[in-house]
Order: structure tokens, then C-alpha cells, then sequence
């Protein structure tokens, strides 16, 4: 069997083709899925750098032409190196343009907008008003916090999932979350619009915590909450604006699934 070395080529240059449409396109939120790439644009590379010899010797006058194929024109080795590399730099382009060129945290803007720098700012606040010994708990699971603030959690629950409505064993956990804040409430709480209240909850804030001390605004307009703060009533903490600045990350999460007011 006769295969032309154009036909290999076509070949590998359809599979990184069909690699990109297959991992990176659904993977555009997920730049690591081009790392899925790396075995197909090796395969492209040594393709690329065997047709640019190939077509370097035929200029010079050293090709061997075989079986009396027809001697291609220039145009013919060239092209298939030019699409070639193509697609092998507009591929590296898009790698470094939304990978490698990225501040920290800003792959994850994409898929989870600014969620990451969001943490990293409210924990720089918690950080801001409160003591080093003391204890914070974030009802959500935004557990970033907990480490931008370098505090820790007044709970075994860094996150809430396990306490939402209708998880299997969700009533014991509240019950154990509870139990562990009311040992000593902590000094804030900082409560994220992810998860419903329940009567108990709302009781123990009712109990240690007073009025919010600071709210956090998705858009500007004090129309649509993304959290709030609260303090304890015998410990109250300096005053500072909770309303973290997203413009220059991209904004907040495109849709919202939370409520918009809290019913204490």
C-alpha cells in the first residue's frame, strides 16, 4: 500500500482539528482541557518540522522523487505547512491568551467568574475588624475566607452544603453546627445568599447578633444582596465597607439562584 505523505499530513492535521473542536471548544471555561492537545500537536509539530525539510530540499534541488511521482510545485509542499502551522499557532495563541497570561485566579473568571477574588477580599475585611484568636463562620461555602482572614471557623462546617434542606442527615449537622456556635458564638458571621434559614438558625442569630454591620451588592444598587455581616452584639467591630468593588475582575456570577432579602 502506497500512502502519500500530503495524505499522512491531512490525516494529523485533521485530528488536532478535531481534537479542538472536541476539548477545548466545550473546554473554553476549562483552559486545562488543552492540555488534552499535547499529544496531537506533538504529532503536528514533527509533521510541520518533516514538511519544511522536505520542502527546504526540494528547493535546493535534492528531492528524490519516487515510483515517477509527479514532482510537486512549490505552492503544493508549501501550503500544507502554512495550514499546519496555523492551526498550530492560533491553538498556541488562544493557550497562552487564556491560561498562561493570566493573573492568579484569573483562569477561574471564566467558568466561576470572580468568585476566587471575591473571597480573597471579603477575608482581607474579616482580617481588617477582628483579632487574630478570633473565630468567624461564613454560612456559605465560600471557605476562601477562612484563609484570606487567616481566622478559623467556629465550626466543623467550613461549608454548608451538607446542611441544605432535603440532604440526607442535613437535620443532625444543623443541629451540630448549633451546638458548636453556641459554645461560643463567633465574632462574625458572615452570611452568603446560597442556603435558605432555617427557625433555629435564625433563633441563634436572633440571640447573639445583632442588626447587619455591612452588606455586599451584586450590582450597586442595593436591589440584589450577595451577603451580609453580622456581628456580635457584646463584641462589635470597627465599621468598614463591606461592599467589595468586582468592575475590574468581571462582576459577580452572571445568574443569581438566591434570594434577594433575608427574613430574620
Amino acid at each position: 500500500m502506497i500512502r502519500r505523505k500530503s495524505v499522512d499530513a491531512a490525516l494529523v492535521l485533521a485530528l488536532v482539528l478535531a481534537g479542538y473542536v472536541a476539548t477545548c471548544l466545550p473546554g473554553w471555561f476549562w483552559p486545562h482541557y488543552y492540555y488534552l492537545m499535547i499529544p496531537s500537536l506533538v504529532l503536528g509539530c514533527t509533521v510541520l518540522v518533516g514538511r519544511i525539510v522536505e520542502s527546504a530540499t526540494c528547493l535546493i534541488g535534492g528531492d528524490v522523487v519516487l515510483l515517477q511521482e509527479p514532482k510537486p510545485n512549490t505552492l503544493r509542499r508549501i501550503l500544507p505547512c502554512l495550514i499546519i502551522a496555523v492551526v498550530i499557532a492560533a491553538l498556541c495563541v488562544t493557550e497562552i491568551r487564556h491560561y498562561l497570561l493570566q493573573a492568579p485566579f484569573g483562569i477561574t473568571v471564566k467558568r466561576y467568574n470572580s468568585r476566587d477574588f471575591w473571597g480573597q477580599g471579603q477575608g482581607e475585611n474579616v482580617a481588617r475588624v477582628t483579632d487574630p484568636d478570633d473565630r468567624i463562620f461564613v454560612f456559605g461555602n465560600d471557605a476562601s475566607i477562612y484563609y484570606y482572614a487567616h481566622r478559623r471557623c467556629a465550626s466543623r462546617h467550613t461549608m454548608i452544603t451538607g446542611l441544605h434542606a432535603g440532604y440526607p442527615g442535613a437535620d443532625e449537622r444543623r443541629k451540630i453546627l448549633l451546638d458548636e456556635l453556641s459554645r461560643d458564638p463567633p465574632r462574625l458571621i458572615l452570611v452568603v445568599f446560597n442556603e435558605q434559614p432555617w427557625n433555629e438558625w435564625k433563633e441563634f442569630l436572633r440571640k447573639y447578633y445583632g442588626e447587619p454591620i455591612g452588606w455586599d451588592f451584586r450590582d450597586g444598587t442595593r436591589n440584589d444582596p450577595i451577603m451580609f455581616v453580622l456581628a456580635r452584639k457584646d463584641r462589635p467591630v470597627p465599621e468598614i465597607d463591606w461592599n467589595w468593588d468586582r468592575s475590574s475582575v468581571g462582576g459577580w456570577l452572571p445568574k443569581s439562584h438566591a434570594p434577594t432579602s433575608f427574613e430574620r
